[in-house]
């Protein structure tokens, strides 16, 4: 293992053990009704491998949340992108797209017995 490989690797582990106040998802691929409390921010990162007919895909989301209200949050996708390997082609990144969403929670899931929000995002 390279040294250099190593160091990223304790670097990585050091960062992920402390704490972090990021909302819990229980859902990955579906939005909870869960707003963030006003003025209340986070960072998120996602990151999705897809491995396909001799090719590896990488899709990376950078996105900023903030809460405006107790129901009312605004997230900016500061950067949407792709990274995809090929043992043909080699590599290529490609920048996807950026944006903004706001997520308005009409009922609390912790209060009522569903949760329910209204949802919109612009991408360009």
């Amino acid at each position: 293992m390279k040294s250099s490989t190593l160091l990223a690797t304790a670097v990585l582990a050091i960062v992920s053990s402390s704490s972090a106040l990021a909302a819990e998802r229980r859902f990955a691929y579906s939005y909870e009704t869960t707003t963030s409390p006003v003025g209340v921010w986070e960072y998120e990162q996602w990151a999705t491998w897809k491995h396909y007919d001799n090719k590896d895909r990488f899709d990376f989301r950078h996105e900023f949340e903030v809460g405006l209200t107790d129901r009312l949050q605004l997230g900016i996708y500061l950067a949407d992108w792709r990274y995809e390997d090929t043992d043909d082609a080699g590599a290529e990144a490609d920048y996807k797209s950026s944006g903004v969403e706001f997520i308005y929670q009409l009922t609390d899931p912790n209060k009522s017995a569903i949760g329910s929000a209204l949802y919109g995002e612009v991408l360009v």
